[in-house]
């Protein structure tokens, strides 16, 4: 074998030697090898390869040619003629260079430069043709690819079964793309582009399209006028759409799309990136898939959106569905409206961003700090929006409310409004001005703070836990409603149809008002400290202490006793409630008779020697030679003793109930005139001792 590296400067052939000859001053014998590897073909010089000669990274200037049925492998430079021969490596035609009927071999690579020819190439399967230059006739078989980029051009070619044409920038002229084969678009698209499967023989922009070939768009750009349309198993990457341009689905985008124009019934599918929407842009109808982000920018707008995927919303979208893994998130501005949001879905609305009659379904989220608006159904968990704005929000069956802020800033809507339903529940609400939220039957409040021109309603049926009312903020308990545990503040208003039940220590120091019951239970101590005028309904004391601490604290209404298991029920009487020497208190007591019921006259100084009398239905308390009633009702006591109640006041504590005086002055009270229905007496003649039951004349205190 002769490996030859010098400059060629006249014609040799290489390949097998069938005749002693000389070469660059070496005897090559008959059947010798000859290669030439790392030379130089000079102008006006031809190097003939032989079949199964290699010429191996050579360049070949202007002016001089390669041709056979050899091999170039290596990296070949080539500014003349190259002609018949595989390649094998890398092959660069330069400006003004040809090539001719050359066979590209497996994973070989031409690059075709401007002003550059190729005439009637064939190609192996991975084979890459670059084309900046010029190319006629050129056959592209399967897994064969052939860009043309900018000022290229593929003339009269034929994409076989399996080959691919990229048009970047170039043109394609004359050419046939067969059933299998596929045409990609990298460029300006104009008019109208079917990609996919082509169905039936097309003709578009100087190219044939049998029926079966298929067609592409990668990195093109969709100018204003144009339109692409892709079917189902169709696939197009990384668009750029001008405005006035469209794509038209369902087939799928992949990589970053830019969008000016409109997109509608494609699928974002989870390869690659995702689509950005501009000012003026819209999509409709579009699938964002898991791994996917749909932006939809300020100006921009989307509709009937289905997402699996992320979509950050900055301009408007609206019939959003949130399916499972879907995340929205409604950016400063933006605006969502009629969301559906699934199972498994959220919608993260930011700060001053809005949506507008959500559906949210059980297992479905919305969230963040920015606003509800319009008519919306929750059935999922909302956590931390605003209801503003006339806002009118269900919290549904199943559906869960978590730090929601109901109000109407502004004023210039109707009152914001969220009604919790049957099996629905809210907690830690705040309702301010002009926002309401009402709770009806079977639905739950718990921990709501009702702020200056705030509204709470409890229905019948409904509850409300840990209820706090501040100044200015107003709440009503329906009939049938109940509110377990209530705060209200000097300046607010609670009324009250319904039941107000408080377990532990509370206050009320606003304006109550309405019909129902307040009850205080278990070890606190309920203080009544508002104007309590407008109330004609009924304290009950079932443990712990009410105190009435302003005059008129319960209105008309009355006070109801029952005894409780352990510890004590005790009605405290602060000075401006009590009664005045000589005179009755304001409310009637009911069933004061269990041994752990008292009343403590918190302002009324103990002396040594009080006493207790009932007489009739008047309890009269003696003090001090004064003496103070009460009208009672119901169950009377054996006794009452009178001590002091170890704060410097006075206290009245009920014995047990004797089963024969009860049933005596319950018959008295029926049958007797009014005056003989006072005659049953028991009296109680200090504080240690107690008298048996006595029978006197009416008005005896003795």
């Amino acid at each position: 074998m002769l490996g030859l590296g010098a400059t060629v400067t006249s014609d040799l052939t290489a390949g097998a030697v069938t005749s002693t000859t000389v070469i660059s001053g070496v005897t090559a014998s008959k059947g010798a090898i000859v290669e030439v590897v790392s030379a130089a073909v000079r102008s006006g010089a031809t190097l003939t390869l032989l079949s199964g000669a290699l010429g191996e990274n050579l360049t070949v200037s202007k002016g001089a040619e390669v041709v056979g049925a050899g091999e170039l492998a290596g990296e070949t430079d080539v500014s003349g003629v190259v002609s018949g021969l595989t390649i094998a490596g890398f092959l660069e035609l330069a400006k003004g260079a040809i090539g001719s009927a050359l066979k590209v071999g497996a994973s070989a690579q031409v690059t075709v430069a401007a002003g550059a020819q190729l005439f009637g190439l064939t190609a192996q399967s991975g084979a890459l043709i670059d084309v900046s230059g010029s190319t006629t006739g050129l056959a592209i078989g399967s897994s064969v690819e052939v860009d043309v980029s900018s000022g290229g051009t593929a003339l009269s070619a034929i994409v076989q079964s399996g080959g691919l044409l990229r048009l970047a920038g170039g043109a394609a002229s004359g050419t046939r793309v067969e059933s299998g084969g596929q045409l990609e678009i990298a460029d300006r698209v104009s008019g109208t582009v079917i990609a996919g499967t082509v169905t039936a023989t097309t003709e578009l922009a100087g190219l044939t399209l049998s029926s079966g070939a298929v067609v592409t768009l990668d990195n093109a750009e969709v100018t204003k006028g144009a339109t692409v349309s892709f079917g189902a198993k169709a696939v197009v990457s990384g668009l750029v759409i001008d405005a006035g341009g469209s794509v038209v689905g369902p087939g799928d985008l992949q990589g970053e799309t830019y969008d000016s124009g409109v997109i509608s019934g494609a699928t974002l599918d989870g390869v690659g990136g995702g689509a950005g929407v501009f000012a003026g842009g819209r999509v409709s109808d579009v699938s964002v898939d898991l791994g996917s982000d749909l932006s939809v920018g300020s100006g921009a707008v989307a509709s009937a959106t289905t997402l699996r995927g992320n979509m950050d919303v900055g301009g408007v979208a609206s019939g959003t569905a949130v399916l499972s893994g879907g995340l929205e998130f409604v950016d400063e501005l933006g605006s969502d409206i009629a969301a559906t949001i699934r199972s498994g879905g959220v919608i993260d609305v930011g700060f001053l961003g809005t949506a507008t009659s959500l559906t949210v379904l059980a297992g479905g989220v919305v969230s963040g700090g920015g606003d509800l608006w319009g008519v919306d159904r929750i059935a999922g968990l909302a956590s931390g929006v605003a209801l503003t704005a006339g806002a009118d929000v269900e919290i549904a069956s199943g559906g869960r409310g978590s730090a929601l802020d109901v109000s109407d800033p502004d004023g210039s809507a109707p009152p914001s409004e969220l009604a919790v339903e049957a099996g629905g529940v809210v907690v830690a609400d705040t309702v301010s001005f002009r926002g309401l939220e009402v709770i009806k039957s079977g639905g739950v409040a718990s921990a709501t703070t009702v702020l200056s021109g705030g509204s709470e309603s409890v229905t019948s049926g409904g509850e409300a836990i840990r209820l706090v009312v501040s100044s200015a903020g107003s709440a009503t308990i329906s009939a049938g409603g109940i509110v377990n545990g209530a705060s209200l503040a000097s300046g607010g208003l609670l009324i009250d149809n319904g039941e107000l039940r408080n377990t532990s220590s509370g206050t009320l120091a606003g304006t109550l008002s309405g019909s129902g019951i307040v009850v205080e239970a278990g070890s606190g101590v309920l203080l009544l400290a508002g104007a309590g005028t407008a109330f004609g309904g009924q304290l009950a004391i079932e443990g712990g202490a009410a105190e009435l601490a302003k005059a008129g604290a319960i209105g008309s209404g009355g006070v109801e006793f029952v005894e409780p298991a352990t510890g004590s029920a005790v009605l405290r009487l602060d000075a401006a409630d009590a009664p005045k020497a000589g005179g009755t208190f304001a409310n009637a007591l009911s069933n004061f008779s269990g041994a752990n019921e008292q009343i403590d006259l918190a302002g009324l100084a103990f002396v040594s020697g009080a006493s207790a009398t009932l007489t009739g239905s008047t309890l009269v308390l003696s003090d001090g030679g004064k003496t103070f009633d009460f009208d009672v009702a119901g169950k009377a006591a054996a006794g009452y003793t009178v001590t002091s109640d170890g704060r410097g006041g006075t206290q009245i504590t009920a014995a047990a109930a004797d089963p024969a005086v009860a049933r005596f002055s319950q018959a008295a009270a029926a049958f007797a005139p009014t005056d003989a229905a006072k005659t049953a007496l028991v009296s109680s003649t200090g504080s240690l001792g107690q008298t048996p039951f006595a029978q006197t004349g009416a008005g005896h205190h003795g």
